[in-house]
């Protein structure tokens, strides 16, 4: 796009080049996701203090809803150390 090669894509993340123009097309949510057994299910509402601790399968580094995830944890100065990364959406 920036080239004039692609005049339109979709794409995962926000754009950081300021020749390209952003329009939302997709609401997407982020969930956490635990058994029904686990403490944090008993939770009526959850801070990102209380998940912080917690074993975390993530999307790999570079991937949109990866750097969405990383730079809210990253405004609230929490790091988020996963146990598994991976590059499939199923995960």
């Amino acid at each position: 796009i920036a080239s004039n090669q692609l005049d339109l894509a979709l794409i995962e993340g926000i754009p950081t080049h300021e020749h390209i123009q952003k329009i939302s097309f997709f609401k997407d949510e982020l969930a956490v996701i635990c058994a029904l057994d686990h403490p944090l299910a008993e939770k009526e509402k959850l801070c990102l203090q209380d998940i912080a601790q917690e074993a975390f399968l993530l999307r790999e580094k570079g991937s949109g809803t990866r750097e969405i995830l990383d730079s809210i944890m990253k405004v609230h100065d929490i790091q988020l150390h996963p146990i598994w990364e991976s590059a499939s959406t199923r995960a």
